[in-house]
């Protein structure tokens, strides 16, 4: 029975994910056409090259991100990290008598996928024209300032800000 509720709750989620990303898409696919002070402007990727470059730019913490590369990815992530506590539920679930140290092992997944999220939040940050320093309010309860930051237009602003 609880295991039919998991499987409605992460359908709703899919599907909740699938219906915001639709609404978004079209202020996610505006381009800009300048530069500004981190960089020259970035091409738009499909859904694919968007999660490729994720991955393969997971240190890179210079340059841009534009919002389709990022919301595409941040999705990916949210998804992926969701079947990742599916799987560690219904692996405990499976082993609730004798839990084992293989049932929290999908966990350990979770870490390696933040520093490649951290990547492209901190170049879409820069997108905005702002400082990578304003992830820093994710501890201070500053999650909607930082949602209004990845939606909003590249800035093409060439001035450096102190913060």
């Amino acid at each position: 029975m609880f295991l039919w509720f998991v499987i409605g709750v992460a359908t709703v989620f899919v599907i909740a994910n699938i219906i915001v990303a639709l609404i978004c898409l079209p202020v996610i696919l505006k381009k800009s056409v300048l530069p500004n002070r981190f960089g020259g402007t970035v091409e738009t990727l499909d859904l694919f090259q968007a999660i490729a470059q994720g991955f393969s730019r997971w240190n890179d913490f210079g340059g841009r991100s534009n919002r389709i590369a990022f919301w595409v990815f941040a999705v990916f992530i949210g998804c992926v990290c969701f079947g990742i506590l599916g799987l560690t539920v219904f692996l405990l679930i499976l082993n609730r008598d004798a839990p084992t140290w293989w049932s929290g092992l999908p966990l350990l997944a979770l870490p390696v996928l933040a520093v490649p999220s951290l990547s492209v939040a901190v170049r879409r940050l820069h997108d905005t024209n702002r400082s990578a320093l304003w992830l820093l309010l994710m501890f201070v309860c500053g999650w909607l300032v930082l949602l209004s930051f990845f939606c909003q237009m590249p800035s093409q602003d060439q001035r450096v800000e102190v913060f």
